[in-house]
């Protein structure tokens, strides 16, 4: 599973890729989302 959501740019925070040492995968249903891009901001209720 994890493969199958592994991306290239995640090597910038994960050297040895999937094979790091303590990496897991979870899987979360938000109710809520709360976000911010530069002064921008905003929050989404699912």
């Amino acid at each position: 599973m994890m493969e199958k959501h592994w991306v290239k740019d995640l090597e910038k925070w994960f050297e040895n890729g999937l094979d790091t040492d303590g990496l897991v995968l979870i899987e979360v249903s938000p109710d809520r989302i709360a976000w911010w891009e530069g002064r921008e901001q905003g929050e989404l209720t699912l």
